[in-house]
Formats: structure tokens, C-alpha cells, sequence
């Protein structure tokens, strides 16, 4: 499991969402994120890479210099686990940044209001229990359109219909409202 705190960074944070089921190079990442300058990318990119949460699965060389091309060691790259409160803090930080700006992309890209986006906020009253099974069928949702995305990739032609979409998702207890009283 790679370190939480190499992932508590907005640039690395969107260097993993970018490799997500993909191989990347890191010309294809740059042009991924072009407000992010092409050192402080490389060097983000370092960190994950001596982090183990990123690995490089082919090199060429480019008018004389390496080109790498990366993946990601495991799709399931997360930064959660034993953090304390200013980490937890510092990733979401982090990760409210990488979403922001993944989605400014998309809009300076052509995204408008017909394409399909969703976003939205619902405060539901669950039990502890209730909230990891709620989480848990989310995550198998995913899984399975995961799933098949990778078949249909593989039984597609280059250049299909399909388009990359990021889905991100924040559950947390809601501290606005008081704890019930035992």
C-alpha cells in the first residue's frame, strides 16, 4: 500500500486519477493537465514513482531523451487508512482541488450542461453500519462498470464511442448536526 501522505497532494492526486485504468506517457500527461507546469509535473510524478504508487512499463527514446510511459501499480490507489486529523484535513484539500480542477479541464474543453454531469450533495441519516454497506454496494457498482468497460475495451475498435469519466465521491458523518444522545 503506497504512503497516504504521497497522495495528500493535488498534482500527484491528479497524476493518479489520470492513470486510472490506462498507460500513460508523460508527454500524454502533460497534455492531461496543461496548467500544471511540465518540471513540477515530472517531479510529482518522481515521488509517486519512489513512492511504489506508480510504476513505468515502457521507455523510448524522444530526440535523444527517455520517454516514459506509466501505469498505476494498483487501481485502487487511495489515501485513506491511519491518518490523523490534519492529514484527513490535508487530503481532501487535495482532493476537492484535483476534482475542481479535472472538471475545469473538462469545461475548457467543450464539457457543457448536455453532456452527462452529475454532482450533488445528500445528507442521509444512517448508522455507522449503514453508511460502510452503502459504501461497500457503491463500490461494487463501480466494479462492475469497471468491469466492463475493460471487456468492451478489448473487444473494441481504436477510436469507439466511449468517452472517460470521472466519478468522485466524499462520505463523511455530518458535523453540523449534533450526535444523538445514548
Amino acid at each position: 500500500m503506497t504512503d497516504p501522505d504521497v497522495l495528500l497532494h493535488p498534482v500527484r492526486m491528479r497524476i493518479v486519477l489520470a492513470l486510472g485504468g490506462r498507460e500513460l506517457t508523460t508527454a500524454q500527461l502533460a497534455d492531461a493537465m496543461p496548467d500544471v507546469a511540465r518540471t513540477s509535473l515530472y517531479r510529482h510524478a518522481g515521488v509517486l514513482l519512489e513512492a511504489g504508487a506508480i510504476r513505468v512499463v515502457a521507455e523510448r527514446e524522444v530526440r535523444g531523451a527517455v520517454e516514459r510511459t506509466f501505469a498505476l501499480v494498483s487501481d485502487e490507489v487511495t489515501a485513506s487508512g491511519d491518518l490523523d486529523s490534519a492529514a484527513l484535513k490535508s487530503g481532501i484539500a487535495a482532493f476537492t482541488a484535483s476534482v475542481g480542477a479535472a472538471f475545469a479541464h473538462a469545461v475548457d474543453g467543450g464539457v457543457t450542461a448536455q453532456d452527462p454531469v452529475s454532482f450533488r450533495q445528500v445528507a442521509l441519516d444512517l448508522t455507522d453500519e449503514q453508511a460502510l454497506a452503502m459504501a461497500g454496494e457503491i463500490a461494487a457498482v463501480v466494479e462492475r462498470y469497471e468491469e466492463q468497460a475493460r471487456e468492451e475495451q478489448a473487444e473494441a475498435a481504436p477510436g469507439g464511442d466511449t468517452r472517460r469519466f470521472l466519478l468522485s465521491a466524499v462520505l463523511h458523518p455530518d458535523a453540523s448536526r449534533p450526535e444523538p444522545q445514548a
